[in-house]
């Protein structure tokens, strides 16, 4: 009587442990892109610009979506207008963000990491490159 009732917890126990250990494997399969949400008022998987050095009350002044083709990795936007200091927002799950000194991606670099945010100087920068890392996006 004594055993079977030790059997039966250790078996309550067991069961439990497992339905546990299968939770924290669904959890962790889950795709990055589906915790993402807003941040500051920037949407989801944007890049978006601040004017100065402030969150200037969850509104930026810029937002960018970066483009996703099959067989490429990575997407330009020519950017005007933006001078002096911006708090600028990465907000991709995808990767890295580059600010190029040239147009169409050229010249040097200015790396923002993905859900990373800083405050740089935007004189001397002309465009974005959107490194697009698929293994972050899809998994694949």
């Amino acid at each position: 009587m004594f055993v079977r009732r030790i059997a039966r917890k250790a078996l309550a126990c067991g069961t439990a442990l497992a339905a546990v250990l299968t939770g924290l494997v669904v959890v962790q399969a889950a795709p990055a892109a589906a915790s993402i949400g807003p941040i500051h008022g920037c949407p989801a998987n944007y890049l978006c610009i601040y004017p100065g050095d402030g969150w200037n009350g969850d509104h930026p002044s810029v937002k960018y979506y970066p483009y996703y083709a099959p067989g490429i990795n990575h997407g330009e936007y020519n950017v005007y207008g933006l001078y002096g200091v911006h708090l600028v927002l990465n907000n991709t799950t995808c990767g890295p963000i580059w600010f190029n000194s040239g147009k169409n991606g050229g010249g040097y670099h200015l790396v923002i990491g993905q859900h990373d945010s800083y405050d740089p100087n935007l004189t001397p920068y002309n465009s974005i490159t959107f490194w697009i890392d698929t293994n972050l996006c899809w998994g694949s």
